[in-house]
C-alpha cells in the first residue's frame, strides 16, 4: 500500500468516527452527559474535523 492510500484510509476511518461523534452530539443522550465532558467532546469533534481537513489537503497535494 502506498503512502497516499494510507492517508486516504486514515481519513476514511477518521471521518467515520467523526460522523458517529457528530451524531451522538445531536442526541438526547448527549444532553445527559456531564457538561464538562460535553465540552471536551465538542473540542474533540472540532479537532477531529481539523485533522480530517488537514488529511484532505495532504491527499490533494499528492495528486497535483
Amino acid at each position: 500500500m502506498d503512502f497516499k492510500q494510507r492517508l486516504m484510509d486514515e481519513k476514511q476511518q477518521l471521518d467515520e468516527k467523526l460522523g458517529k461523534l457528530g451524531a451522538f452530539i445531536g442526541t438526547e443522550a448527549f444532553g445527559k452527559v456531564d457538561p464538562r465532558q460535553q465540552e471536551l467532546l465538542r473540542c474533540q469533534y472540532y479537532s477531529m474535523q481539523t485533522y480530517s481537513d488537514i488529511l484532505e489537503r495532504r491527499i490533494t497535494l499528492l495528486t497535483e
